[in-house]
C-alpha cells in the first residue's frame, strides 16, 4: 500500500471524498461537519421504520349511521367515524378546533351547520360519531346563502344528497361512503298545495281590497300605485308565512325585498299626492266656473261681462286639458283597463310599470319555489324597478283625469 500516492476515500450516503495523505489532518477537520450535515438531512428525508406514519382519512372510514333515508330540514345526519378519520378527529378535538369540522352537501359547504362530535373510548369499538342537524338559519346570511345554493341547484322536491366531511386541516373533503340518501324540504304534494293555497288566498285578499274601494283613487278609478303596493305587500307577507311553515323558523326578509317594498310605498304616496293636487285644482276651477256662470247671468256691465266670458273660456280650456267627462253612470271600473290607461286610453308609461311589476313577481315566486327562501334581488333589478316607477310618476301629472258629468239644469 502506497500511503502518499494512494488517495484515502471517505464514503457517506454515496458521496466519495478523496483525501491526499499529506493533507489528511486538515481535510478531515473540514469534511467531518459536512458528513454530520448530510446525515441529518438524509434522516429527515428517509424516516426510520420506527417513526409512526400520520393517519390517512379515507372515504371507507366514514359511513352514515342508519343507512339510506329521506332527510328534511331539522333532520339529524349522523356519520360514524373510524380508522384514520377517527385519529384525525381525535387530533382535531384535542386542539379545540371544532369549527374545522365542516359538512358538505352536494359539494356545497354548509356554513352554519355545526357538527356535534362524540368519540367513544371503548377500545372494542374504536369509533366516533358526528351528528349534524340540518337546520337553516334564515337570519344568518351565510347559512341562508349555503342552503339557497344547495336547494337551488335542484328543480324537484326530492333529490340525491351526497354528504362529505372535512376534518381539521385536511386539504379536501372526504366523501361519505353511502349511496341512496335523498333530501327534500317537503313532499311534492305539500309544496304544490301550499303554492295553490297561497295563490288562492292572495287573489281573495286582493279582490276583497278592490271591492272595498281600497285600490281606487279620488276619481273612483283603480289606482296603479295602490295596486302595485298591495301586490308586493300581500306577496311578501304570504311568502314569509308559507316559508316559515316549511323551514320551522321565522323567515328573514332580505334588504332587497325591503327596498322593493320601499319603492312601491313611495310610488303610492307620491301618486296619491299628485292625484290630490290635481283633484283640488279641478275642484277650484269647477267652482269658479259655476260662480262665473251665475254672475254672468245677472251682470249688466258689458265690460264686466266680457271679462267674465274671457275668464270662463280660460277655465273651460283648463278643465279640457286636465280632465275628461266621465262615462255614463252605468260605467263600472275595470281593473286592468284603469291601471294601464288614463282618461284618454292606454298609456305607455303605465304599461311598462305594470309589465315590470308582473315580471319581477314571477321571478319572486319561481325563486321561492326553487330555493325555499326569500329571494335576493340584484341591485340592477331594483334600479330597473325604481326607474320604471320614476317614469310613471314623472308623466302622471300630465295625465287627464275623469270628472263627473254635470247634472242637467
Amino acid at each position: 500500500m502506497h500511503a502518499r500516492s494512494e488517495a484515502t476515500r471517505v464514503a457517506s450516503f454515496g458521496v466519495t471524498l478523496p483525501l491526499e495523505p499529506c493533507h489528511m489532518n486538515h481535510q478531515t477537520k473540514v469534511v467531518t461537519p459536512v458528513i454530520v450535515l448530510l446525515t441529518v438531512l438524509a434522516a429527515s428525508v428517509h424516516p426510520s421504520a420506527d417513526e409512526p406514519v400520520p393517519p390517512v382519512c379515507r372515504s371507507s372510514d366514514l359511513t352514515v349511521n342508519g343507512g339510506t333515508a329521506m332527510y328534511r330540514l331539522s333532520s339529524e345526519l349522523q356519520v360514524k367515524v373510524t380508522g384514520g378519520c377517527l385519529a384525525q378527529l381525535r387530533e382535531t378535538l384535542g386542539t379545540g378546533a371544532v369549527d374545522t369540522i365542516v359538512l358538505y352537501l352536494n359539494d356545497v359547504e354548509m356554513k352554519g351547520v355545526k357538527g356535534q362530535p362524540v368519540v367513544l373510548d371503548d377500545p372494542q369499538k374504536n369509533e366516533g360519531l358526528l351528528t349534524f342537524r340540518l337546520k337553516r338559519n334564515g337570519s344568518d346570511e351565510t347559512s341562508r346563502s349555503a342552503w339557497d345554493q344547495f336547494l337551488g341547484a335542484e328543480d324537484h322536491a326530492g333529490f340525491e344528497m351526497r354528504p362529505a366531511l372535512k376534518i381539521g386541516n385536511a386539504p379536501v373533503a372526504i366523501p361519505v361512503s353511502v349511496k341512496g340518501l335523498t333530501f327534500g324540504v317537503a313532499e311534492q304534494r305539500a309544496i304544490v298545495l301550499s303554492a295553490v293555497g297561497g295563490l288562492a288566498v292572495f287573489l281573495a285578499l286582493f279582490y276583497a281590497m278592490a271591492k272595498k274601494g281600497l285600490l281606487q283613487d279620488v276619481t273612483a278609478r283603480y289606482s296603479l300605485g295602490k295596486a302595485q303596493f298591495a301586490f308586493w305587500a300581500l306577496l311578501v307577507f304570504l311568502s314569509v308565512v308559507i316559508l316559515s311553515f316549511f323551514t320551522g323558523t321565522l323567515e328573514f326578509i332580505p334588504k332587497s325585498i325591503l327596498a322593493l317594498l320601499g319603492i312601491s310605498t313611495a310610488t303610492t304616496a307620491i301618486a296619491k299626492a299628485i292625484d290630490a293636487g290635481k283633484a283640488k285644482r279641478i275642484a277650484e276651477v269647477t267652482e269658479e266656473e259655476k260662480a262665473l256662470n251665475a254672475s254672468r247671468a245677472v251682470s249688466s256691465d258689458p265690460l264686466e261681462t266680457a271679462g267674465k266670458e274671457t275668464r270662463l273660456a280660460l277655465m273651460k280650456a283648463e278643465l279640457t286639458q286636465k280632465t275628461k267627462l266621465r262615462e255614463p253612470p252605468n260605467h263600472k271600473p275595470r281593473f286592468f283597463r284603469d291601471i294601464c290607461s288614463d282618461a284618454d286610453g292606454l298609456s305607455i308609461h303605465r304599461l311598462q310599470a305594470v309589465a315590470w311589476t308582473a315580471l319581477l313577481g314571477v321571478v319572486f315566486v319561481v325563486s321561492i319555489t326553487r330555493q325555499i327562501s326569500m329571494p335576493v334581488f340584484e341591485d340592477n333589478l331594483l334600479l330597473l324597478m325604481g326607474v320604471s316607477s320614476a317614469g310613471y310618476l314623472a308623466l302622471k301629472p300630465n295625465e287627464r283625469t275623469e270628472r263627473p258629468t254635470p247634472a242637467p239644469s
